[in-house]
């Protein structure tokens, strides 16, 4: 598996994953500028902020995929961006979760589920 940094080129695939999914993707500039890719199958992203925690989110896949595959990826990602925080600085790491499989991930790289929260967002 192939990993990548994300850049501008990748946009238009997430967009048609999101749409497959029946869910509509972040306008282009809301994507922050540490994501990385694997190949045609998955993606993810860290938010950098004015502390020394970050955000992980965005962790989109292929559903043409296998789910092995995609397992496999979504990992291989998540590891990478564990180790990115660390070379940027950062001493904690967040992460929102939707789906079963993800948080199941996440907990296996060691985070720590602190309960249900609703996730909200505005426009400016």
């Amino acid at each position: 598996m192939r990993l990548e940094k994300y850049s501008d080129k990748y946009y238009d695939m997430i967009v048609e994953w999101q749409e497959r999914r029946g869910e509509k993707f972040v306008d282009n500039v809301d994507i922050p500028k540490h994501g990385l890719v694997v190949d045609d199958i998955a993606c993810g992203f860290l938010f950098c902020t004015d502390s020394a925690v970050g955000l992980i989110d965005y962790f989109i896949s292929n559903p043409e995929a296998t789910p092995i595959a995609r397992a496999k990826a979504l990992d291989k990602i998540l590891e990478n961006l564990i180790i990115w925080a660390k070379e940027l600085g950062m001493s904690r790491i967040i992460a929102t979760v939707k789906i079963p499989g993800t948080k199941k991930l996440a907990l296996k790289h060691k985070f720590i589920d602190c309960g249900e929260y609703s996730f909200l967002t505005r426009g400016l």
